[in-house]
């Protein structure tokens, strides 16, 4: 007599690959290849996820997930001090350091981006904002022509009259817009 059990046939979920695309305290939103936004949480108390990392998603309801694992990065943009250290971006292609002609902006924070870029051979634009105030950007402008000496495109825009310039300089891209502010003293790394 044999004995023919046939094991039930079991639904083994399917991982699923996305892009992080928005991250809120411990819920991230997935964005999958097929251009479906999952929102997820990590499995269990892990962290260390930043917008732009590649992830495997187990779903679990419509519209939700949670983050199996993540795969490994091309880069990783983060900010540190004494006490702790924030993950800010994965993955780019590009870094746009945005200043303004007012408030005036930090060159040496400026050096500590482009520092961090080079060491992970990733594409820079410097821009300009707030150009439509003539006396300033002129000032400004100068500023940031050692930079454009050096190599590193800077764009002139007003955004508040038009960002179409910024467009082209998007396309095929994954950039980060890093907003250089002259009383911020904690500048992003690489890794």
């Amino acid at each position: 007599m044999s004995d023919k059990r046939s094991s039930p046939t079991r639904n083994t979920p399917t991982l699923i690959e996305g892009q992080i695309i928005a991250a809120f305290g411990r819920q991230y939103e997935i964005k999958t290849s097929s251009g479906l936004i999952l929102s997820c949480y990590m499995r269990g108390k892990k962290g260390g996820i930043a917008c732009g990392d590649q992830v495997e998603v187990l779903p679990t309801t419509p519209g939700q997930g949670v983050i199996e694992s993540v795969l490994p990065r091309a880069n990783l943009f983060y900010r540190s001090d004494a006490f702790r250290q924030k993950l800010i971006a994965a993955n780019i292609t590009q870094l746009i350091i945005v200043v303004a002609v007012i408030p005036s902006f930090s060159e040496a924070l400026i050096d500590h981006y482009l520092v961090a870029a080079e060491n992970e051979k990733i594409r820079v634009l410097i821009v300009l904002n707030k150009c439509d105030l003539s006396e300033a950007a002129q000032v400004a402008t100068e500023k940031l022509a050692l930079y454009q000496q050096l190599g590193y495109p800077c764009l002139n825009i007003s955004a508040v009259n038009d960002i179409k310039p910024l467009i082209p300089y998007l396309h095929q891209q994954k950039a980060y817009l890093s907003v250089n502010r002259a009383w911020e003293n904690r500048p992003l790394s690489m890794r």
